[in-house]
């Protein structure tokens, strides 16, 4: 699905032959000039070697394709560390490493 991101002052201009939803806000942060999380940052190391993860195939960063269900996935290793950073997020709260997610080891508060 093509976006964009659109400022109200100058940023630059850049095309980009595919993300996933996955990395799309934290390139928004990075794009814009905000703080980041060490998990945002993080994912743009991860969104340099393989800029599409998703259920249909990954793509790397020079462009080959590889079916989820490939034994031989080069990058298999990097996708099983996002896979425990994803669980450490969401799931395990007891043991969930604050300062990686959230900026000063701050949660945000619902208002």
């Amino acid at each position: 699905t093509p976006f964009f991101i659109w400022a109200n002052y100058d940023i630059p201009e850049e095309e980009i032959d595919g993300i996933s939803s996955n990395y799309l806000s934290s390139y928004l942060l990075k794009t814009l000039g905000l703080p980041m999380t060490g998990y945002n940052k993080y994912l743009m190391d991860l969104y340099e070697t393989i800029p599409v993860v998703s259920q249909i195939c990954y793509k790397d960063a020079e462009g080959n394709t590889y079916d989820p269900e490939d034994d031989n996935f080069p990058y298999q290793d990097l996708l099983n560390e996002y896979h425990i950073l994803q669980y450490n997020n969401m799931f395990d709260t007891k043991n969930r490493v604050e300062n990686f997610f959230t900026l000063n080891g701050e949660t945000l508060q619902e208002k």
